[in-house]
């Protein structure tokens, strides 16, 4: 929660390995919260979330690490004449 707002209520998904998603939204619908929490850099207020079957619950960008976690942000510059694969592979 961000004070009165209440982000990503009800969130239910599932990624087999090797799969890869895209995630789509309006501006504040609570993308970034979502990656941010699944990668150690914000906390929940409820739920679980579970990898491989067992429960996980990143204390910090670290934690989530250890756990083959990692979310590459859209800030970052991309080496233009690589393609998305490298660039991702690059962090």
């Amino acid at each position: 929660s961000f004070g009165i707002t209440h982000a990503n209520v009800n969130i239910n998904f599932e990624l087999k390995a090797g799969e890869v998603r895209g995630l789509a939204g309006e501006n504040g619908s609570g993308k970034s919260t979502l990656l941010s929490q699944i990668a150690g850099l914000y906390g929940s207020d409820s739920g679980k979330m579970y990898i491989r079957g067992e429960e996980y619950s990143p204390k910090n960008p670290v934690d989530a690490n250890n756990h083959k976690v990692a979310m590459v942000v859209q800030e970052l510059g991309m080496i233009g004449s690589l393609p998305a694969s490298i660039n991702i592979y690059l962090g």
